[in-house]
């Protein structure tokens, strides 16, 4: 039996403070139990998977029917307590990290560094020695990469209603990736030779500075870096 739980939804996934200091807040994304047992329920059916606590609750075990084996295949997570209600908070903790192991969300792991500056907060304050923070997030926007990594988050502060982003969108990314290979116009190529002539520079020089045989080799990227450090550039190419 083959199966591949899909990745989570915008709508699917919770977003926290998990740390705060007199500069902002970092964000964790996290998935709830009830998401766990939706995509169960969708990818394998309600009928062919179980949850089993033990060690009051600590410990859980997921176990999903395999119709070609025709067994139970289980997969366990120890959790930790939550501030309130400890005893369901320890359960439902266990039981995500289990369906963690079955692969469920597990892609939440890959997310960008997500910090919040200050100036984007509301309730950012100091309180005896530590700071804290009430503003509250929810994710409106994820997007994947080709090897179901979160490429691309964004996140509404519900506080100020501002938008916060995280990462670099998939099809800007792409567009990047596409000007990094893309070798430069002739035009452009002839307008740096003659740069080159004007400030004493030897094409060849350049070329070799940036791994190419002659310089209109050079790659939309490589010729951005070459004007934006001409300076630099001039120095190091001089005959």
């Amino acid at each position: 039996m083959e199966f591949k739980f899909r990745k989570l939804r915008a709508d699917e996934i919770d977003c926290r403070i998990s740390t705060c200091n007199q500069y902002g807040v970092g964000l964790l994304l996290y998935k709830d139990a009830r998401c766990d047992q939706n995509i169960l329920d969708e990818t394998v059916g309600a009928m062919n998977w179980e949850r089993h606590h033990s060690r009051d609750n600590a410990n859980c075990i997921v176990s999903i029917w395999d119709e070609d084996k025709k067994q139970w295949v289980e997969k366990e997570d120890t959790g930790t307590e939550s501030n309130t209600e400890k005893e369901k908070g320890l359960a439902s903790d266990s039981f995500k990290r289990a369906c963690f192991n079955w692969g469920i969300g597990r892609e939440l792991y890959t997310a960008p560094p997500m910090f919040v500056f200050g100036k984007d907060l509301k309730t950012l304050k100091q309180e005896g020695a530590r700071y804290t923070c009430r503003d509250s997030f929810s994710v409106d926007t994820i997007e994947y990469d080709d090897q179901d990594r979160i490429a691309y988050v964004k996140v509404i502060n519900r506080k100020t209603g501002g938008a916060l982003e995280f990462g670099t969108p998939v099809e800007a990314q792409k567009e990047y990736e596409k000007t990094a290979k893309q070798q430069i116009s002739i035009t452009k190529a002839k307008a740096l030779l003659k740069r080159c002539a004007n400030d004493g520079v030897d094409p060849a020089k350049v070329a070799a500075l940036y791994k190419v045989d002659c310089l209109p080799d050079i790659t939309e990227t490589q010729h951005k870096n070459i004007i934006d450090h001409w300076k630099d550039v001039v120095a190091r190419c001089k005959p």
